[in-house]
């Protein structure tokens, strides 16, 4: 039996917050929803809503009054959904990418669900249940601890964008750039920068880095964990080659851990913990030097874990955990633990070497081989990018997909003429890809592409561009953000300069056209 437990939150802030007063007396946005814990029972009240107008800054909205979920009780863990049916759970969903927040509520004919990357649909005629990447535009959410938001097929874009990014705690979802540039949109900002939903710059995030930035991370309380080769941030303040900002782009004085060499790759897991990928040879802490070769894990409470010291003798360049807590990483090491590793290695929670795991990737006398990307699809299968022949004797050029186990997916065998070193799995099962290639399947694709599940090209997608591409970035709504060394995107070549936005189909996003300076890649983006 499920105990459901109801309570009603205090005001949210921006202009949202429940209450129990008639819905047509009120200019709040949402009137009452009932929430307990994740991984509890989750349950909004059925009420009315409406559009607080002065408080989100538009004019009108174009459906006024939605319902909001009627009595359906949904429990979710981090990688299940289960449906209470007659008094009984029932497994609905499994195998879902872990996430920290989980959302539910009624619109209609739908179920929405949401940890921030990817979304549950449930039919309510049949109760059959999909993931799809995105939110569809006529969504209303609530999360968690209370707060909602409601969107609309007829409502505008900026309004949409800030519809999405207050579920996720209350401003506008804006967008992290990171990488060798010392101006954005022609005002000055030093390796990295955040614009708002729109493309302008948001004014008042300047960390002034003092080198280029290779990784940009946001913790689930919104600080922002930042990587590359730099010295200090804002001006004066000393941080090696790893630091950690507040949400408002301010140093975290509290964060006080670097390296000695680059960083390349930064993954939170979910335990909080961070792991640090990089060249780096010594983990630097409160000013003591300690040896980690390329790789390292930091507590949550700015300790270095001491426990963990894989051991990779060259760069690690990505870093990815799968669900069980084992944690895959690529680069250019050919050892970890002493133990020959080529490009490819998976390390059980505590850092030691999978021994079972140990894919052979092979590379022409005439090619640098690297694993740039590694991505962990939702059934467990493992992508990856780089510059490499062949993987267990099998060629495969730039791109493959393994099992599992470590042996090759003899089924997925994409075409990719040069170097891939940004890889999205889709929640569809599609793939994004970003590099230096210029055919994908025969076909001209300029540096990004979408494949099917299968490894065939996606052709519904499309677009064409000046390379290189170095990061990919998915919004909430669908849209995809590059950033990379380009001057054009299109057919009708449209000036971008290093990023740009694109459209589901891979059309550009005209509306959005920030500039990054022509004396620096973006290396790195991220969505907060």
């Amino acid at each position: 039996m499920i105990d459901l437990n109801y309570r009603i939150t205090e005001p949210l802030g921006r202009g949202l917050r429940p209450s129990r007063r008639n819905p047509r007396n009120t200019p709040y946005l949402v009137e009452s929803i009932g929430a307990v814990p994740r991984d509890k029972v989750i349950q909004a009240v059925s009420e009315f809503t409406r559009m607080d107008t002065a408080a989100l800054g538009v004019v009108s909205f174009p459906y006024p009054q939605l319902f909001i979920l009627t009595n359906h009780i949904i429990v979710c863990t981090s990688t299940a959904i289960f449906e209470r049916v007659a008094g009984t759970l029932v497994s609905r969903l499994s195998g879902l990418t872990a996430g920290t927040t989980w959302s539910v509520v009624d619109f209609y004919s739908f179920l929405y669900l949401t940890n921030g990357r990817v979304a549950v649909t449930r039919r309510s005629s049949d109760g059959v249940y999909a993931v799809t990447p995105t939110l569809p535009f006529g969504t209303a959410l609530c999360n968690y601890n209370g707060q909602v938001f409601i969107g609309s097929p007829n409502v505008p874009v900026e309004l949409r964008d800030r519809a999405l990014g207050g579920a996720l705690g209350g401003v506008p979802a804006r967008i992290l750039l990171g990488g060798g540039f010392t101006h954005v949109n022609g005002v000055a900002r030093n390796f990295v920068a955040r614009l708002n939903s729109d493309g302008s710059l948001d004014m008042g995030f300047n960390p002034n880095v003092s080198g280029a930035i290779r990784s940009i991370t946001v913790q689930a309380d919104g600080r922002i964990l930042i990587g590359g080769f730099f010295h200090t941030i804002g001006i004066t303040i000393e941080r090696f080659m790893l630091a950690r900002l507040n949400s408002d782009g301010s140093p975290d004085l509290g964060f006080n851990l670097g390296a000695n060499d680059r960083v390349d790759s930064i993954f939170i897991q979910a335990d909080g913990r961070i792991l640090v990928g990089g060249a780096f040879g010594l983990i630097i802490v409160a000013g003591t030097h300690v040896t980690r070769s390329r790789i390292a894990r930091l507590n949550p409470d700015n300790t270095l874990d001491m426990g963990f010291n894989p051991n990779a003798n060259s760069s690690v360049r990505s870093i990815a955990v799968q669900p069980d807590g084992r944690i895959l990483i690529g680069g250019d090491f050919t050892t970890v633990g002493g133990v020959f590793r080529v490009f490819i290695a998976r390390l059980n929670p505590d850092g030691s070497l999978d021994i079972g795991f140990n894919p052979s990737i092979g590379i022409s006398p005439f090619i640098y081989g690297i694993v740039r990307s590694v991505a962990i699809q939702a059934d467990g299968r493992i992508l990856i990018g780089g510059n490499f022949t062949s993987v267990n004797g099998i060629e495969r050029i730039n791109i493959a997909r393994l099992n599992p186990d470590g042996s090759l997916d003899m089924g997925f065998n994409p075409s990719v003429n040069s170097s891939v070193g940004s890889i999205i799995a889709q929640a569809d099962g599609r793939i994004m890809i970003g590099g230096h290639f210029t055919v994908v399947n025969g076909v001209a694709r300029s540096c990004i592409a979408r494949l099917n599940p299968d490894g065939s090209l996606d052709t519904s997608f499309s677009t064409t561009g000046s390379c290189h591409v170095e990061a990919i970035a998915i919004q909430a709504d669908g849209r995809i953000v590059i950033g990379g060394d380009f001057r054009w995107i299109g057919s009708t070549l449209t000036p971008r300069e290093r990023i740009a936005r694109l459209n589901l189909d891979g059309s550009l996003d005209m509306s959005f056209n920030p500039r990054a300076s022509a004396d620096g890649t973006v290396f790195a983006l991220a969505t907060q």
